[in-house]
């Protein structure tokens, strides 16, 4: 019983025994689990986006602290001057 393929079909010959009704309640509570996994996911690619970039601010910081100018970093790094100057007033 350990192994997971009998699992699996354990689980697929309880489910075809089960009435309409908790067919119906498995199946809600199976897309509940999926949808869960699903917020999980989105949410933690979101986190990941939101430490590459503030990674991405923390460099051009860096970056603007010795000297270099913000137009090689506004192409460096795909934003615009005006993108790099904001990050520098954030600086003081």
């Amino acid at each position: 019983m350990d192994k997971p393929e009998l699992k699996k079909e354990m689980a697929a010959l309880e489910y075809l025994s089960q009435d309409e009704e908790a067919r119906m309640l498995y199946e809600m509570r199976m897309k509940a689990l999926m949808d869960e996994r699903s917020a999980l996911a989105t949410a933690e690619k979101r986190g990941e986006e939101k430490g590459i970039e503030k990674g991405k601010i923390e460099a051009i910081q860096n970056m603007l602290k010795f000297g270099v100018s913000i137009s090689v970093l506004a192409k460096a790094n795909n934003l615009t001057e005006e993108e790099v100057l904001k990050i520098k007033e954030s600086m003081k």
